[in-house]
């Protein structure tokens, strides 16, 4: 007897489930298909393989090799934008704005920074976060120690002055870069000048004949630049380089920069 109940209750219970299994069917069919095809853009899928790759590649302790690897593999042309050009290495597609500093790789052998990329005519320093300058280059690297939130700034030099550097003058930089020098009467024994109407990151530097006597980075909040050459009064030049990229970060030896003009 109970078999028997169990039995029926599995019979109804199959019947509804096919009842309706059925019933789902014919509403289905008297629905109309509607199926929506999205075309994928190639060109965009394209570009997104080549932007992942040369992230990877920047990644990588060789972002050439990996790069002119990849180029090398059969058929790359139907998955990857190439970028026409001359010339060896490669461009990176990203909107970055001109005048740009990018990390490529962090804590390589070395005690030096590289920055790749850098006009010969350009000038790289490396401060502390007080803009104590820690090294500084014209060229592709930087010796340095370890410095937590320091700057990497980039400088194109703008204009040199012939003139008398000394305590007993005050200096104004104008906007069209002439300069006015003021004379003031110091406190004895005062042995620092001031240079006004400098941009903020701004670095001066002065010379006595080739002998480099001071130089020095404005910092974010002075009004003013205070140097403190030895052996004034003497006639020298005062170099004034602008600032156009800079980096505020963590930097060690053995990091890698890209700067992008």
């Amino acid at each position: 007897m109970l078999t028997s109940k169990k039995g029926f209750t599995f019979t109804i219970t199959s019947l509804i489930i096919v009842i309706t299994l059925i019933s789902s069917i014919l509403i289905i069919r008297t629905l109309p298909i509607i199926i929506s095809i999205r075309e994928n853009d190639s060109f965009a899928i394209k570009n997104q393989i080549t932007k992942s790759l040369l992230f990877t590649a920047s990644s990588s302790k060789s972002p050439d090799d990996y790069v002119n690897y990849i180029l090398s593999l059969s058929n790359i042309n139907n998955f990857v934008n190439i970028i026409n050009g001359t010339g060896k290495g490669f461009s990176i597609p990203y909107n970055f704005p001109s005048n740009s500093i990018i990390k490529l790789e962090n804590k390589t052998d070395g005690n030096y920074i590289i920055i790749n990329n850098l006009p010969r005519d350009y000038l790289a320093v490396i401060t502390d976060n007080k803009f104590r300058i820690i090294g500084y280059s014209n060229g592709n690297y930087v010796n340095i120690s370890d410095v937590k939130n320091g700057w990497l700034i980039i400088y194109e030099k703008i204009y040199e002055y012939n003139l008398t550097i000394s305590p007993y003058y005050n200096y104004t930089i104008n906007q069209d870069f002439t300069i006015t020098i003021n004379s003031w009467s110091p406190p004895s024994g005062f042995s620092q000048i001031f240079i006004y109407g400098l941009p903020q990151l701004s670095l001066v530097q002065l010379f006595q004949d080739n002998e480099l006597k001071s130089i020095k980075v404005k910092d974010l909040s002075s009004s003013f630049l205070v140097l403190n050459p030895s052996g004034m009064p003497f006639t020298g030049r005062l170099v004034l380089w602008y600032p156009i990229a800079w980096i505020n970060s963590d930097i060690s030896r053995g990091d890698v920069y890209l700067y992008i003009p």
